[in-house]
């Protein structure tokens, strides 16, 4: 049995109704869900800003900025996602709008190919984050397993899944404080794990978009199907014909090896702006000011261990 489409989004789907940015959801639900978001984000954010005033040594310091970083990244990916709630549900829905424009049998099946290999990207990427964050959370029971297994004359140190201060006893009310830190850093992680998911559901339905365009190039010299006569008997569909293959052509345009010059000459002609549109890369940035690429990806990295080594050279 084929799955529905909306069988290769549920993972992302419940992921956003959870922090209330699925675009679809019920508005009572969407404030509801967000609002619980950031009632949490508050109880993480109190105890780790207290962290800070009671650190003696910039040892300290060092040891809780990261995950605090942590946290205002996700705070601030949500309330992003937030903001532009209404460009994301256009891109939603110009995703579920592009299903409907397929009409041949091998169309839908390169689509329904790119979009099970985003759904396998997202769950992976799910499990892996909830996973290694909740061994990452669960090393704070290490020490306490130890005080049974192999006591010694005085407790061992506290130790939080996260550096925080809960101005009361944390050996006396650890198992509290680990709940707590547990579930807000689960449910944090929810925060990024349903944006990230999305983005490659995104990025895996364009390049479908692109292995499409690139299938009705090999076959431009076929008789036209009946989508495009009707694309064509629109004079207000021509030009939004020739954004989509603008946008998502540029792929596949170089590479194609169809019959393109037994066609006539009027649409041989046609496909120079195609060519030409394809001499721009399609990139993917972040704000217009970063390109997602390996070459930026391997940079970003050396630069950070520079930086890690510098950091680690001072005494401290």
């Amino acid at each position: 049995m084929e799955p529905g489409r909306s069988y290769y989004y549920d993972i992302n789907k419940k992921l956003l109704m959870v922090i209330g940015q699925w675009p679809y959801q019920k508005p009572k639900d969407k404030v509801i869900a967000f609002a619980f978001i950031m009632v949490l984000a508050v109880f993480a954010f109190f105890p780790q800003t207290a962290r800070f005033f009671i650190c003696e040594n910039a040892q300290c310091i060092y040891e809780t900025l990261p995950l605090y970083m942590l946290c205002v990244a996700t705070v601030l990916k949500i309330f992003t996602y937030q903001f532009n709630s209404r460009k994301i549900k256009d891109l939603t829905d110009r995703l579920f709008v592009d299903w409907e424009m397929l009409q041949t049998k091998e169309e839908h099946d390169i689509m329904r190919k790119y979009a099970e290999t985003g759904r396998w990207y997202a769950l992976i990427y799910c499990s892996f984050i909830y996973v290694t964050t909740v061994i990452f959370a669960t090393t704070a029971l290490v020490p306490r397993i130890l005080d049974v297994l192999f006591p010694l004359n005085t407790s061992r140190p506290v130790m939080l899944p996260y550096p925080a201060y809960y101005f009361v006893d944390e050996n006396q009310y650890f198992y509290y404080i680990f709940c707590h830190e547990l579930f807000t850093g689960s449910i944090g992680m929810t925060g990024l794990i349903a944006h990230d998911t999305t983005f490659f559901v995104y990025v895996e339905h364009v390049c479908g978009l692109f292995a499409i365009v690139g299938f009705r190039f090999e076959h431009v010299s076929h008789k036209r199907s009946t989508m495009e006569k009707n694309m064509f008997n629109h004079p207000d569909a021509v030009y939004h014909k020739n954004i989509v293959i603008s946008i998502y052509a540029h792929h596949k345009a170089l590479q194609y090896y169809s019959l393109w010059y037994t066609i006539p000459v009027k649409e041989q002609k046609l496909l120079m702006f195609v060519m030409r549109k394809s001499i721009e890369a399609s990139v993917l940035t972040a704000g217009k000011i970063y390109i997602f690429s390996l070459e930026n990806f391997t940079t970003i990295v050396q630069s950070s261990m520079s930086y890690f080594t510098l950091l680690s050279s001072f005494d401290v």
